[in-house]
C-alpha cells in the first residue's frame, strides 16, 4: 500500500483539532460578549437610574419650594410635613447620585458644585421657614420674592442638565459597545460555521483522495498479481478464473469453448543468438499480435516463457477456431524487426474443446498441451486438435 502524507486518522484528528479550536474561540467570544453585555446592562441600568435621580432631585426641590411657599402664605403647620419629606427625598437623591458618580471625575466635580448650590438653596428655604415660624410674616414674604431664589434654582437646573447630558453621552457609548459586542459574537459564529464547513469539506476531500489512492493501489496490485509484467497479458492465475467462468457459461448455454495452447517455434534460438532483451521485445510483439487477431470476447494469456493460451468462449462453430489458429500461424510467422536484427519464429498450436476433450480447466489445458507436441512432431508452424 502507498504511504500518504496524511492518513485518515490524522485527517480526522486534524479536523477535530480545528473544530476544538473553533469551538474554544466561540466559547471565549460568547463569554466575552456575555461579560460585555452584562457589564453594559448594569451600566445602562445605573445610567437610567442616575438620570432618574437628577429629575427626581429637581422635582423634590420644586416640591420643597412649593411646600415652603405654601407655609409662608398660609402659616398652617400642616404643610411642614410635606416640606420635611421633600428634604429627606432630596437627601436620598443626593446620596444615590454620589454613589454613582464616585468613579467619574467629571461628574464628581459637577456633583460637588451641585451639592454646594443645593445646600445653599436649602439653607435659604429653611431660613424662610424659620422666619415665618417666628412670626416674621412680612420678612418671610420679602425673602420669597427675592430674585436670588430664581437664580439659585436656575443654577441647580443647569448643573443637573449638564450632568444628565454627560450621562446620556456615556449611555450612548455603552450602548455602542454592546452593539459592537453583539456584532463580534455573530461574526465569530459565522466564522465558526465557515471554519467547520471548510474543515469538513477538506476532510471529505482528503479522505476521498486517500480512498481513491488506496483503491488505485489495490487495483494495481491486483493487476500485477493477475498479469504478466513483460507483455501485460493476463497470467496463469487469471487464466484459471476466466476459463472456469467460460466453462460454467458454456454448461448453461450449451455452447462450446476452445482452448488454444500456443508454443513459439525458434524462440530459444532468438534468445540465444540476439540476447534476452531481443527475446523480451519479441514476446511483446507476439502478445500484441495475439490481441489484434482475437475477438473482443476471447481471452489471451501468457503462461510463462514462450507459452501462450487463447480461450475462445461462446463458440458456435469449430470452423471459427480453425480459422483463428490458421490466422495466428500466418501472423506470428511474419518477420519481426528488432534492434539486434530481424527475428523469425513460428507457432505450434494445440486445440482442445469443451466438452469433447474435458469438462474442467485442467483437463482442457492438459489436452491442448498434448496437441502442441503433436503439432511440433508434425513439423511445427501448424495447429492440431486434441484427440478425443
Amino acid at each position: 500500500m502507498p504511504k500518504h502524507k496524511w492518513s485518515i486518522a490524522h485527517i480526522f484528528s486534524y479536523g477535530f483539532a480545528i473544530a476544538g479550536i473553533a469551538g474554544a474561540l466561540l466559547i471565549w467570544s460568547i463569554y466575552r460578549v456575555t461579560t460585555t453585555i452584562m457589564s453594559t446592562a448594569t451600566s445602562v441600568s445605573q445610567t437610567y437610574e442616575v438620570i432618574s435621580s437628577f429629575r427626581n432631585m429637581q422635582k423634590h426641590l420644586l416640591d420643597a419650594e412649593t411646600a415652603e411657599r405654601g407655609y409662608v402664605i398660609t402659616g398652617d403647620p400642616a404643610g411642614l410635613p410635606a416640606y420635611q419629606a421633600s428634604l429627606q427625598q432630596i437627601q436620598s437623591d443626593s446620596d444615590l447620585i454620589a454613589a454613582f458618580v464616585t468613579n467619574y471625575p467629571v461628574q464628581k466635580v459637577r456633583f460637588l458644585e451641585l451639592q454646594k448650590t443645593i445646600s445653599y438653596r436649602l439653607k435659604t428655604l429653611q431660613m424662610i421657614v424659620d422666619t415665618r415660624s417666628a412670626g416674621g410674616v412680612d420678612a418671610a414674604h420679602e425673602l420669597v420674592s427675592l430674585d436670588e431664589d430664581k437664580l439659585e434654582m436656575k443654577r441647580i437646573h443647569d448643573v443637573l442638565m449638564q450632568m444628565e447630558e454627560e450621562e446620556n453621552v456615556q449611555l450612548n457609548v455603552r450602548l455602542h459597545a454592546r452593539d459592537i459586542a453583539y456584532r463580534e459574537f455573530w461574526w465569530s459564529f459565522v466564522a465558526l460555521i465557515i471554519t467547520l464547513s471548510a474543515s469538513t469539506a477538506w476532510q471529505y476531500l482528503q479522505v476521498r483522495r486517500i480512498m481513491q489512492l488506496e483503491a488505485e493501489a489495490k487495483r494495481r496490485m491486483r493487476h500485477m498479481a493477475e498479469h504478466d509484467p513483460l507483455t501485460g497479458l493476463p497470467n496463469r492465475r487469471q487464466l484459471q478464473d476466466k476459463l472456469e467462468l467460460a466453462i460454467a457459461y458454456a454448461k448453461r448455454s450449451g455452447k462450446k469453448v476452445a482452448v488454444m495452447f500456443i508454443d513459439l517455434d525458434g524462440f530459444k534460438a532468438v534468445n540465444d543468438n540476439m540476447g534476452h532483451q531481443a527475446g523480451d521485445e519479441l514476446l511483446k510483439v507476439v502478445a500484441q499480435r495475439l490481441r489484434h487477431a482475437t475477438r473482443s470476447n476471447d481471452f489471451v494469456a501468457r503462461l510463462g516463457g514462450d507459452e501462450f493460451v487463447v480461450v475462445l468462449s461462446e463458440l458456435d462453430q469449430l470452423a471459427d477456431a480453425t480459422r483463428l489458429a490458421s490466422k495466428l500461424n500466418d501472423l506470428i510467422s511474419q518477420p519481426v524487426p528488432l534492434a539486434e536484427g530481424v527475428a523469425r519464429i513460428s507457432t505450434s498450436i494445440g486445440i482442445s474443446l469443451f466438452p469433447a476433450n474435458g469438462r474442467s480447466s485442467a483437463e482442457l489445458l492438459g489436452k491442448a498441451d498434448d496437441a502442441v507436441y503433436q503439432a511440433k512432431a508434425a513439423g511445427k508452424n501448424q495447429f492440431q486438435w486434441a484427440a478425443a
